[in-house]
């Protein structure tokens, strides 16, 4: 009776089929339309046949698949996508449950071959391979991933050339595209060198990644469950003794092009940590990045590239760097390590907490025989861990200045080799000693402002308590979602002080973006609230009972965020106790962050 059923059901596709009409298939019920070249599947069942049956012939790979509806996979047994060269449309649904272990490559996608997966989310998945590893893709082709998240899951790689990515495990073609995905509270893990929370590597030579738009989050104390087995959400390396881990992309064999990120991650390696970039080795760009992560890399810990290896150009534009970078040799706001390539710095904030044993730089930590140029950048240390004299090391700064209590010197350390050259905003230093390079680095002071207090406090502690009107108004999306208070700086004014305090609120959609200030002066609480878009520019006002708002007006500086910066004036020194809260306004309705409780010592 069977088999005279699946005939006939065969016999009638194929005369539906004739006809330019829907093919409905037996096994898994899940249709296809012939004229289209696309499954619509509904169930998991639906799934797992047409991606059996897309899987059985390779002329089938550019079959595309548009779920209809959300697909739990739990307990399902099930087999990967490999070489597709379709498009998967996830059509703003989510797959859950997704469990693929074993096999050199693997992710929905093991293998592909040019294709596009774009609307689909894919949580509380377990995905596990050899080689190459992604929870979308793991060996992709020239691929385009647009719209797509991966919440709540663990990425494995378990190989000893293991490669792994929140999105994509490694881009082997000329050309890989991430637009506009987030990968949020998911462990990345590779057991070997290389790990990254969207893009484990582009390996093959002379290839380009872009990824834009796009965010790697973690919730304070987050922990992953995934069939009864606790999962911290990490970005990590677990080679002995090397290692490039990064918030972006683990280690860049190619050429990158990285614009409009955010990136709040933990992330850990034996040698290169980086929260964009591990060790890159084909030049790129950084624009509009917001990094506020816990770095922690053995021989350099950085907030954007944490290295290189090669002879190219590589340019931060737009850079906000805040967080906790260890490391037992170097740690830095901007770059790791670099030799013998041109570095352009433009634009950058760095006001973090670095905690490396042998120096720590707000741009570098260790570079030599480079080309830097640093323009208008803030820092709140000195920007140089160590600069070393090799003849061809250029340095010129233009613009820069330090918030911090360490010394303002640009260059906090020289490595110098007697007899070595090299040139500090157009003076060229001959046969350099101990002597000429300190008193280089020193005689050059970057001009200081005041003294910094880093308080850190992460976005989802700030926000916690918003609520789902918050995300549904605010329009809280993968590229606008960071908001937080960096800490605050004081002054002697008179027999008082002013106290500015410092936050960053990435806006995106909001009409205004500012901070409310409390404080109880002579038994009364006193309030000031502004709103303010600025580069790290004041709005002076003494605390009191009115309230003044400046509308933003346009977006500009650091991607869609704004670093604002409130002084409150004459401030009595027996008043230590202030609330701070950031807050936006999306129309016409204010959202007030949770405030953070500081108190701000004489």
């Amino acid at each position: 009776m069977k088999k005279k059923l699946l005939a006939l059901t065969l016999c009638l596709a194929l005369l539906l089929g004739s006809l330019g009409a829907v093919t409905v298939f037996a096994e898994g019920a899940q249709t296809y339309d012939a004229e289209n070249n696309l499954y619509t599947v509904s169930t998991a069942d639906e799934l797992i046949a047409a991606i059996a049956e897309i899987n059985s012939d390779a002329a089938n790979c550019g079959r595309n698949i548009k779920l209809a509806d959300n697909i739990d996979l739990t307990g399902k047994e099930f087999t990967p996508l490999a070489d597709y060269a379709g498009t998967f449309d996830g059509n703003q649904k989510t797959i859950s449950g997704l469990k693929t272990v074993g096999g050199a490559n693997a992710g929905l996608i093991a293998t592909s071959a040019g294709c596009t997966v774009k609307d689909l989310t894919v949580s509380d998945a377990l995905v596990s391979a050899t080689a190459y590893v992604g929870a979308i893709v793991g060996k992709a082709g020239a691929d385009t991933i647009t719209g797509c998240t991966v919440i709540n899951s663990v990425i494995l790689g378990t190989g000893t050339s293991a490669i792994a990515g929140g999105i994509v495990g490694n881009a082997s073609a000329d050309t890989i595209m991430i637009d506009n995905c987030m990968v949020s509270n998911t462990r990345v893990e590779s057991a070997a060198k290389v790990a990254g929370g969207l893009l484990g590597s582009n390996t093959a030579s002379g290839s380009t990644a872009t990824i834009q738009n796009s965010t790697v989050f973690t919730a304070p104390g987050a922990v992953i469950t995934i069939e009864g087995v606790e999962y911290a959400p990490e970005i990590v390396t677990k080679h002995t003794t090397d290692g490039h881990a990064a918030g972006v992309i683990g280690n860049p064999k190619g050429a990158f092009v990285i614009n409009n990120i955010n990136v709040v991650a933990t992330v850990i390696s034996n040698k290169y940590s980086g929260g964009v970039t591990g060790q890159a080795a084909g030049g790129g760009t950084v624009t509009n990045a917001v990094i506020n992560s816990n770095v922690t890399g053995k021989n350099y810990a950085a907030g954007v590239i944490a290295g290189e290896g090669s002879a190219l150009t590589y340019t931060l534009t737009n850079c906000l760097v805040t967080g906790v970078y260890n490391s037992a040799n170097l740690a830095s706001g901007l770059a790791g390590y670099s030799s013998g390539e041109t570095w352009n710095f433009n634009n950058c904030v760095v006001i973090g907490t670095f905690n490396g044993t042998k120096g720590n730089g707000a741009i570098f930590g260790q570079t030599k025989k480079c080309t830097i140029n640093v323009t208008n950048c803030v820092g709140n240390i000195g920007f140089f861990a160590d600069l070393v004299c090799d003849n061809t090391t250029k340095l010129t700064e233009s613009g820069s200045k330090v918030i911090g209590t360490e010394a303002t010197a640009m260059v906090n350390k020289f490595t110098y080799t007697s007899g070595k050259n090299f040139t500090l905003n157009g003076t060229t230093y001959t046969d350099a000693t101990e002597t000429t390079a300190s008193d280089a680095a020193y005689a050059y002071q970057l001009p200081a402002v005041d003294k910094f207090a880093v308080v850190n406090t992460l976005i989802a502690e700030l926000f916690a308590d918003a609520g789902a009107d918050f995300v549904a108004t605010a329009k809280q999306t993968a590229s606008n979602r960071i908001t937080g208070f960096l800490g605050y700086q004081t002054r002697a004014n008179g027999e008082g002080r002013d106290i500015r305090f410092l936050a960053y609120v990435d806006s995106k959609d909001y009409a205004a973006a500012g901070l409310k200030i409390q404080a109880t002066i002579g038994g009364e609480q006193k309030t000031a609230t502004y709103a303010v878009k600025a580069v790290y520019t004041s709005v002076n006002a003494t605390i009191g009972d009115t309230t003044a708002t400046v509308t933003v007006e346009d977006l500009g500086n650091y991607g869609t965020g704004y670093l604002i910066a409130v002084v409150v004036t004459g401030v009595p020194a027996s008043v230590t106790e202030f609330t701070v809260a950031p807050y936006v306004t999306a129309g016409t309705t204010v959202f007030e962050a949770a405030p953070t409780s500081i108190t701000v010592a004489n």
